[in-house]
């Protein structure tokens, strides 16, 4: 009996030699949109963080984490305790540094929380609720939210955002190496003071490196104004 016993203890028990360390799963990951500021005014960028079904609270942890290369936050670097909630259409944002925010920053937290379609205003601690609209001052002329810069894109490239041009109308560029592959005009659905959104879809036939630009022909003497510049790689 004992043998038995030893026989099938040796079988089930493994290699005696094991050193016994475990392995942890890497964290599975995803991308989430942060809205950060670039050359003083909000702009999107992708950062990828842990996998969570909260995904407006990964965004905003993604803010507060600080800006990617190619971008800059105006949000004060010791921020490690907030909360947040939503409730018709308004999140309610708990952040003990909101004293110290400045127009820049609040924009960078409405545009990142205001992406999300249950989201319409934000509200920062006891502060009146501010919706886009309230921080045009902080957001260029010419807004693309999509692609976002870095993105891996196919054909047709679908371009979406705001825009608050001269009669609505604005430029899409597709450049490689110095070479035009794409332009056409684009019409928002208001401007000349009232901010609009526009979509368009641009068809290549390229891959590898590229810039989408966006811009404004002054009416003044033809010159490319408010012009925004979007690194992206075609597939």
């Amino acid at each position: 009996m004992l043998a038995l016993v030893a026989l099938a203890a040796a079988g089930c028990g493994g290699d005696s030699s094991s050193s016994g360390t475990t392995t942890t799963a890497p964290t599975e990951q995803m991308t989430v949109k942060a809205y950060f500021l670039r050359g003083g005014l909000v702009s999107p960028a992708h950062v990828r963080v842990g996998r969570t079904r909260d995904v407006a609270r990964a965004s905003l942890e993604a803010l507060v984490a600080g800006a990617p290369a190619g971008f800059e936050t105006e949000l004060p670097k010791d921020i490690d305790d907030f909360d947040v909630s939503i409730e018709d259409g308004t999140a309610g944002l708990t952040l003990h540094e909101a004293d110290e925010l400045t127009p820049a920053a609040r924009a960078e937290i409405v545009y990142t929380l205001t992406q999300f379609p249950t989201v319409r205003r934000v509200r920062i601690g006891d502060e009146p609720a501010l919706t886009r609209g309230d921080l045009e001052e902080q957001t260029p002329i010419i807004l693309v939210e999509s692609p976002v810069s870095g993105d891996a894109v196919t054909s047709p490239l679908r371009v979406s955002g705001t825009a608050n041009t001269f009669e609505a109308t604005l430029q899409l560029r597709l450049v490689q190496d110095g070479r035009k592959l794409y332009e056409h005009f684009v019409t928002a659905t208001s401007g000349s003071g009232q901010r609009g959104t526009f979509e368009w879809e641009i068809p290549y036939k390229a891959t590898g490196a590229a810039t989408l630009e966006a811009f404004e022909y002054s009416a003044a003497d033809g010159s490319e104004t408010h012009k925004i510049s979007i690194p992206i790689r075609l597939r």
